[in-house]
């Protein structure tokens, strides 16, 4: 079964935790997510049917309200 990548967008930053709103399905919890500028984030815990709270991976500096966020459909990875 392939995974399907979805695009949500961020709609609240408190620090290196954000909400992500999805209109369709939201990610899964440990899923990776990447903004548009390539923070990389872990989602953790879901907020509501349609948003989930995620940890950043980076710092989220510069980063807004609205951004583009795309969940990747797996998890974290380490290559070795």
């Amino acid at each position: 079964m392939e995974k399907k990548e979805q695009k949500g967008r961020v709609v609240k930053i408190s620090g290196p935790v954000l909400d992500v709103f999805f209109e369709n399905d939201t990610p899964k919890i440990y899923d990776l997510l990447v903004s548009e500028k390539g923070v990389h984030m872990e989602v953790a815990s879901n907020v509501s049917d349609d948003t989930v709270r995620c940890i950043a991976l980076e710092s989220t500096d510069g980063m807004s309200c609205g951004e583009t966020i795309i969940a990747t459909g797996a998890g974290i990875t380490v290559q070795m």
